[in-house]
């Protein structure tokens, strides 16, 4: 794949970002049909391929209009603070079913959130 030396805070660049990684989109049975893949990021970088996207969104053929994409919000620092969350609610209760822990299998990320509160 290599290294891109491309600012995605500039649109044109984020198109030429977009347009690499479309090469890797898989065809429908050879024609310039692309079969739609999900792509993730942080919410910036999603907003501005969606943006991106919007921009060309009037191109003649599916390369033009880089077709393909669904972009999807992937935020991994939210994840990594859910899982420190989790660990200090853990320390603090030793028996998960004990009726002050409050937690269930259903309702494990309830017990997170209203814990550090």
């Amino acid at each position: 794949m290599g290294v891109l030396f491309k600012n995605e805070n500039l649109t044109e660049d984020m198109i030429d970002i977009l347009r690499h990684f479309q090469t890797y989109l898989p065809t429908v049975q050879g024609e310039k049909k692309f079969a739609s893949q999900i792509c993730t990021g942080d919410q910036l970088s999603v907003e501005r391929a969606v943006n991106a996207i919007h921009s060309v969104s009037n191109g003649h053929t599916a390369e033009d209009r880089l077709e393909g994409f669904n972009m999807q919000l992937r935020d991994w620092h939210t994840g990594v603070k859910i899982l420190e969350v989790k660990n200090v609610c853990l320390k603090k209760c030793k028996n998960y079913y004990h009726s002050e822990c409050l937690i269930t299998k259903d309702n494990f990320l309830t017990y997170t959130i209203i814990s550090v509160i």
